[in-house]
């Protein structure tokens, strides 16, 4: 286990390798409060889940004071799958002490995310149901068109029932929102 200094640090944080990585021990709850840029939140509570993720990997550890990170550290050092562990001891203390920039996460910017993508957040099926109850109250309104569209409703229904396909979801998810991102 090797020691880093904050000043080592904010170094290495403006020159990330492909085989570094920055693990923030604490609970997600006080990661979100505040944090150090470019540090991931993992919390000691769940060691095991992520430990495998840290093969071949240099990880910098970090915490409030040292203490726990060292926990870490120690049980990643007795496993023996890292390149090497940094622990930054009192690192986001020593962090907010010498006025560097911390970060607050996630409970702001999800939920605007989810303001503005509700729409592009809903799943086929609802998408259907939105359109279909659309297509119901259009087809009351202007009767000629209507009758032709409950009846198309009628039958893709029908044809979905008998054959447990439903071919309007599935039109639904290929549309350009429902597409996955890589």
């Amino acid at each position: 286990m090797k020691t880093i200094s904050i000043q080592d640090l904010a170094a290495k944080l403006k020159n990330i390798e492909k085989d570094d990585l920055f693990i923030d021990v604490r609970t997600a709850e006080e990661f979100e409060k505040e944090h150090i840029p470019g540090f991931e939140s993992r919390d000691l509570e769940d060691l095991k889940k992520w430990q495998d993720k840290m093969k071949g990997k240099n990880v910098y550890l970090s915490c409030v004071s040292g203490r726990r990170a060292k926990q870490v550290a120690e049980k990643l050092i007795e496993k023996g799958d890292t390149k090497d562990v940094f622990v930054c001891g009192g690192c986001l203390s020593e962090w907010k002490e010498l006025g560097k920039t911390v970060q607050f996460q996630k409970v702001v910017t999800e939920e605007v995310t989810k303001v503005k993508n509700t729409f592009i957040k809903l799943s086929a099926e609802r998408q259907l149901l939105v359109t279909l109850g659309f297509l119901c109250i259009f087809s009351l309104l202007f009767r000629d068109i209507g009758r032709l569209l409950i009846l198309i409703i009628g039958l893709a229904f029908l044809f979905t029932g008998f054959s447990g396909k439903n071919i309007l979801e599935d039109l639904f998810k290929k549309l350009p929102w429902n597409k996955d991102k890589k």
